[in-house]
């Protein structure tokens, strides 16, 4: 069954910025939101103004466009994110109110919206439950779907409060795939069995496992697979304890049922990396971050550990323990004659080996040094590796994918390659 999505509410950055629909936003003139494009730093606006009626006359004719697409009952309308709910055109009315009242009587309307339409509305719960005192008077009818995607997050406290409540809600860990290049197994694994878990004993509906692309989408489509398998497992049996860890990645490759070629289990080895630096980020891999944040100030506060010799220690396991090859030789001629995931396998080790070089050329030059200022032999090095992982990147894309959203990914590396090439 294919689930109707909408965003309703937050994340409408993509139609708000448009003068045609700017009127409608909280925050007309946008705010620096993190979902920027690559390079972008222009403010976009980013969610309706609650309080605005044409906000929902809006969404009944995009709700009017889609709906007769599908043939779900369900209907997820997003209302998640609402980061710059207050400063905007609703202030005097969340002063007077209060910032979840006003949450809260959107919701209602949007409810209405899609009630009037025969459908059962999902919402992702995250800012309900900043108001866990509202949460009894969202309509029963109404799906809360509760997502968190670390290792810690509080499913046993936030499903005690739906169920409390009485409200149906879901569970929904992720993947761990996304800002991650090659995957983080570990914070899956755990993720994944907290939510199935709490899930259970809270009495949920359900377990939607979530895949996301921040940041360019960066991760091939194999780095999802493991938490896709591991979320089948454990909503049809919670309590499987052989989903604790990772352990042999051969013998997790057979306990899921499928096929154990030299391409998976060198995914499950990649996914096994960021946590080689034994530095965990929420949200994201110290590799990715070198990648995503190359222009911040460097070295980025939450990869402050970071050294030359662990960036060093990782580039050899990526090199030995799973290329076992010069890994330019990947995108020679001969990589034609492998499987698109093998070669998407060793797409991502470069582009995490990359990652590792570039880490290592910054820190051993020191003073926060920017590309541009890097040594000369250095920055035609790190580009003349680069450059080919670009082009990879676009050719491996369209093996699987339709070219919306690629010009896009590219730019997260493109930005790269320019900086070092810039004279």
């Amino acid at each position: 069954e294919l689930v109707p999505n909408q965003q309703s509410f937050g994340h409408l950055h993509h139609w708000l910025k448009h003068e045609r629909y700017r009127h409608l936003a909280e925050v007309p003139e946008g705010i620096v939101h993190p979902f920027l494009g690559a390079g972008v730093t222009k403010p976009e606006p980013f969610s309706l103004c609650p309080t605005d009626p044409r906000s929902l006359e809006f969404l009944g004719a995009l709700y009017d466009e889609l709906l007769p697409c599908f043939t779900s009952g369900d209907f997820n309308v997003g209302l998640d994110e609402t980061i710059d709910l207050g400063p905007g055109r609703s202030a005097a009315a969340i002063r007077e109110r209060g910032v979840g009242r006003v949450y809260l009587e959107f919701l209602k309307s949007v409810h209405g919206l899609v009630s009037a339409r025969g459908k059962r509305m999902q919402f992702w719960a995250d800012i309900l439950l900043n108001h866990a005192e509202l949460v009894s008077e969202v309509p029963k009818d109404a799906v809360a779907m509760l997502w968190g995607y670390e290792a810690d997050h509080p499913f046993e406290e936030q499903t005690q409060t739906l169920a409390e409540a009485g409200l149906p809600f879901y569970v929904c860990p992720g993947t761990s795939s996304w800002q991650s290049i090659g995957g983080r197994l570990d914070n899956m694994l755990a993720n994944v069995r907290s939510a199935a878990h709490w899930g259970a004993q809270r009495g949920a509906r359900g377990l939607l496992v979530t895949d996301w692309g921040d940041r360019g989408h960066l991760q091939p489509s194999f780095v999802s697979q493991p938490g896709f398998l591991t979320a089948a497992a454990l909503a049809w049996s919670p309590e499987d304890r052989r989903f604790d860890s990772l352990g042999d990645p051969q013998s997790f490759i057979a306990m899921q049922g499928i096929p154990s070629p030299r391409a998976e289990l060198q995914a499950l080895e990649l996914g096994q990396v960021s946590g080689a630096l034994a530095m965990p980020l929420r949200n994201a891999s110290p590799l990715s971050v070198l990648l995503t944040r190359f222009d911040a100030p460097f070295p980025p506060a939450e990869l402050a550990a970071l050294t030359p010799d662990a960036l060093a220690r990782t580039s050899e396991k990526l090199t030995l323990g799973l290329l076992g090859r010069d890994p330019r030789r990947s995108l020679g001629a001969n990589s034609r004659f492998l499987g698109t995931e093998e070669r998407e396998v060793h797409w991502a080790t470069q582009l995490m080996r990359f990652a590792c070089a570039l880490g290592r050329a910054r820190l051993e030059a020191g003073d926060g040094r920017a590309l541009e200022r890097l040594h000369a032999h250095h920055r035609a090095r790190l580009a003349d590796d680069l450059e080919p992982l670009i082009a990879a990147h676009r050719r491996l894309w369209l093996e699987r994918s339709r070219p919306g959203g690629l010009d896009r990914s590219a730019r997260w590396l493109e930005r790269i390659l320019e900086a070092l090439r810039a004279t």
